[in-house]
């Protein structure tokens, strides 16, 4: 499970990390009521992060009383919207308001810098930008790639037999 932190200062409530299968058990066992949850700041748009959302979006729209609306902002990666947007057949509730704030850094920032992504009176909240090697693009010649793509169909055959 992903690893969650609740931090709660005078009326807001904020989690950071992710929102994995059994959050809204430990949340229960340890008292923090997610209902109350103002903002969600999710480091990974991976499953293991985001499967116990849904149903802590759906517990915030359940235990707002009759005529009244339950509102949160998630921060997260890119792709949180189409993530959201690809369970809201079974998440949608018309007393329930989810903000979405994606966060991705801009092309022009340097490896370690900061980027805010929220203040208000308690915090400021600041994402640090991480890249690898893997996200720089790779030069290869066109004899490197045409051999790449062999030896790939090559394990392809071999594993289709």
């Amino acid at each position: 499970m992903a690893g969650t932190v609740v931090l709660r200062i005078d009326d807001k409530r904020y989690v950071f990390g992710g929102m994995g299968e059994s959050v809204q058990r430990l949340a229960g066992e340890y008292h923090a009521r997610l209902p109350r949850m103002q903002h969600m700041f999710l480091s990974r748009c991976r499953w293991d992060h985001l499967a116990g959302l849904p149903g802590v979006l759906l517990t915030m729209a359940d235990s707002v009383p009759a005529g009244g609306k339950a509102s949160t902002t998630v921060y997260a990666p890119p792709n949180i919207a189409a993530w959201i947007a690809s369970t809201s057949y079974f998440i949608a509730r018309k007393n329930m308001h989810v903000n979405l704030v994606e966060v991705s850094p801009q092309p022009h920032q340097p490896r370690g810098s900061l980027v805010e992504v929220f203040k208000d009176k308690n915090i400021t909240v600041r994402a640090v930008v991480i890249t690898s090697r893997a996200d720089q693009p790779i030069e290869r010649t066109t004899e490197e790639l045409e051999a790449k793509r062999q030896a790939d169909r090559n394990i392809h055959r071999y594993a289709l037999f």
